[in-house]
Formats: C-alpha cells, structure tokens, sequence
C-alpha cells in the first residue's frame, strides 16, 4: 500500500502528475489483484471543493479551512477502506501539512513517498493565485534535504 503526497506551488502540475499516475495505476492492475469493486487508488486533492456553481475553478480562500477537511475526511476513509495507492495533490508548503498525512499513513501500514512537482513546463497558473499570495508560499515552502 503506497500514498504518494504531491506537493509544490500552484500551476506547477500537481494535478496533471496525479492523473498520469491514476492511469499507470490503473493500467497495471491485474483483475485478481483489484476486483472491479474495490477501487485501487482514490485521488485527494483540495481543488475538487474550489469549483462553482457553474463547474469552473473558482478559488477562495476563506473556504480552505473546510476544504482541508474534506480532504483529510477523505483520507482517512481511504486509510479506512485500505485503498492500495492513495494519491495526494495539494500545495502543501509547510512541514505540517506533510505529517498530517504521512503520520497516520504510515501508523495505517503505507509506504509514504512525498514528491515536489516544479513548473518546469513554463505554462502560468490557472488558479490566479495573486503574486503577493505565490511569493508568501514560496517563502513557506519547507524542504527536507
């Protein structure tokens, strides 16, 4: 069982990175291994809760706080259900942000892999995060060397 924690700022290609491992994951599956009721990976991922009413990203965020729940509700029911590979894909900057997960996956018996996703791409954000808000999460973005 594996949880595999992307993190890095926004626009770098979290969400893209998470889906290409979803397909690989799911592409590699033998049927005995995963019957077609068990569900072998869930994705979390914060951005899921900052759409609209009309089904557009729409970030705000005054509602993080409750984002982040629904994100920590949803992991914990996959640590629950024991879904093989969990898959995490938020901004994640502080240490904290990584132990509230990484702790209880491990204790739950998953490996735990932590990946920083760089815009190497060269593409702008699409979630017009600010650049005052970008340079604060920069400037908070804790690496373990």
């Amino acid at each position: 069982m594996l949880v595999i924690f992307l993190r890095g700022l926004p626009g770098s290609g979290k969400t893209s990175l998470a889906e290409e491992l979803i397909q690989l994951i799911n592409l590699s599956r033998r049927v005995d291994e995963f019957p077609e009721d068990n569900i072998p990976v869930v994705h979390i991922e914060a951005d899921k809760w900052m759409v609209n009413e009309k089904g557009e990203y729409d970030f705000d965020w005054r509602k993080l706080d409750g984002v982040h729940a629904h994100c920590r509700a949803e992991f914990d029911k996959a640590l629950r259900n024991k879904t093989p590979y969990i898959v995490i894909s938020n901004t994640s900057a502080e240490t904290a942000h990584i132990e509230a997960y990484q702790q209880p996956a491990v204790e739950a018996g998953y490996r735990f892999v932590s990946l920083i996703v760089e815009n190497r791409h060269g593409k702008a954000s699409v979630h017009g995060v600010p650049d005052k808000t970008m340079q604060n999460i920069k400037n908070k973005f804790a690496i373990s060397l």
